[in-house]
């Protein structure tokens, strides 16, 4: 599909009802066995106030990507489109598992708003689905990836979270103008990695606390960091936590 021939349609589209598909990708004819996915977005500030969509006839283009148990991609995502003011439709889809997303960009396409995060794995195999996408305009997200060490001995070793006792990570975010705390969520340690919550735009110190449901065993040193808004992830190096007493 041509961005030329979507700028086409947008004016015809104009007057449909909202929800309707503006344009569809790869899956564009109707079967009876196709699995059926209701997706819903939001665009609001981090207080939770809904804002309308930017203006200039917005679409939200939905991102449906297949993948395999393990979540690697399998060719190319299907992209449906919408009118961005709709919040939500439903699209068509061949049975199968997907990671789905939604962009808010331009009607011609030649910028893009925000990105929403990325679903965890829907499987439409055998049901119909739904999911629902917040898109921030003033917060964004860290993706962080830790490693633990030992505090003592040179070179420290790396360390399981069963070695250091540890079942989460707790992300320590603290406002660099004033000292403030940022609500954050914790993260499960094993994984290695993870997304923060949303954390308002703005410059911060942020450092990484390994934990056990009762205590914190282990703290890196903060760094200074810059959340974007407008649903941005910022990715940081990975973080070294080392642990007290190993």
């Amino acid at each position: 599909m041509t961005r030329t021939w979507l700028a086409s349609v947008i004016a015809v589209a104009a007057g449909q009802a909202a929800g309707c598909i503006i344009a569809t990708g790869q899956h564009d004819t109707v079967d009876d066995s196709d699995a059926l996915l209701d997706v819903a977005w939001s665009l609001r500030d981090v207080d939770g106030v809904v804002s309308a969509c930017p203006a200039n006839g917005t679409l939200a283009a939905v991102l449906s990507q297949p993948v395999d148990p393990l979540g690697h991609a399998l060719g190319a995502p299907q992209t449906d489109l919408f009118d961005c003011a709709a919040q939500g439709g439903t699209i068509r889809l061949i049975p199968d598992e997907y990671v789905v997303s939604v962009r808010i960009e331009s009607a011609a396409g030649g910028s893009v708003y925000a990105d929403s995060l990325a679903s965890d794995l829907i499987d439409l195999t055998a049901f119909d689905s739904a999911a629902s996408f917040d898109i921030y305009n003033d917060g964004g997200y860290l993706a962080l990836a830790w490693v633990l060490t030992g505090a003592t001995g040179a070179p420290p070793a790396s360390l399981s979270c069963g070695d250091a006792g540890a079942s989460t990570i707790e992300p320590v975010v603290q406002a660099a103008a004033t000292g403030a705390l940022v609500d954050t969520i914790p993260l499960p340690c094993t994984n290695g990695l993870g997304i923060s919550s949303v954390i308002p735009e703005g410059d911060y110190l942020v450092s990484l606390g390994a934990a056990t449901s009762q205590r914190t065993v282990g703290m890196s040193a903060a760094r200074p960091v810059h959340v974007a808004g407008q649903n941005r992830v910022t990715d940081l190096e990975p973080i070294t936590i080392p642990i007290a007493g190993k």
